[in-house]
């Protein structure tokens, strides 16, 4: 597309944290709150539903907020991380229409860690759910009608092994273990009438390996 204009963009963040040591137990809990706001957003649009045919294009103004809740809870070997998240988004029609201004979704998180410390491996294990996301579009009569992304969950499991004195770290792991590639999209345009299809989310399960070497001296 070769009208996009450059995205603009501002951030804003604040956090607390907190860190206590026990004898044999380590807690740090984390909330943070942010605000995002957008101009010019470039993001893939469908622009032939019969085809499924996307582009990029410019979106106007977008904005979100949210909160993140994240605790670690670290016990000898196993470290544990639960996470909570919930987010708005602006509806560019709410500037136009009688409809709310911000549409809410939730997201939970957890990640496992254990260290099988003699043969210097950590295994991992990272679980995300998204919830469902309201929000709302015009059809061809510049009617209102309501949509939906629906829930759906991702997970990651991986292996590092730690060699040559902790120079050399190997991984090898599984991303989208729940092999999602297609997440489904609903329309209520009125209280008799619905549509419903998928959109592309990931590429589906795959196997990846990594190798780090450190080349520092020690």
């Amino acid at each position: 597309n070769t009208n996009l204009k450059a995205e603009t963009s501002n951030n804003y963040n604040l956090g607390f944290h907190y860190k206590k040591q026990y004898t044999k137990l380590l807690l740090k809990s984390e909330l943070t709150w942010f605000y995002n706001t957008i101009n010019d957003l470039i993001s893939l649009a469908i622009i032939d539903a019969s085809t499924q045919t996307y582009s990029y294009v410019n979106i106007d103004t977008y904005r979100t907020f949210g909160l993140n809740f994240n605790n670690d809870i670290q016990y000898k070997l196993l470290k544990l991380t639960l996470g909570y998240g919930r987010i708005a988004r602006y509806n560019q029609l709410s500037k136009t229409q009688d409809l709310t201004e911000y549409s809410y979704a939730n997201e939970y998180r957890a990640n496992v860690t254990y260290t099988i410390k003699k043969a210097k491996t950590d295994l991992n294990l990272f679980y995300k759910y998204n919830g469902r996301l309201p929000g709302f579009a015009l059809d061809a009569n510049n009617q209102v009608y309501q949509t939906f992304v629906e829930a759906y969950s991702m997970m990651d499991a991986s292996a590092t092994k730690s060699l040559s004195k902790n120079r050399v770290k190997l991984t090898v792991g599984v991303k989208n273990l729940l092999n999602v590639t297609n997440i489904s999209f609903n329309t209520t345009s009125s209280a008799h009438s619905a549509g419903s299809g998928n959109m592309p989310m990931a590429m589906g399960r795959f196997l990846f390996t990594s190798l780090r070497i450190n080349l520092e001296k020690q």
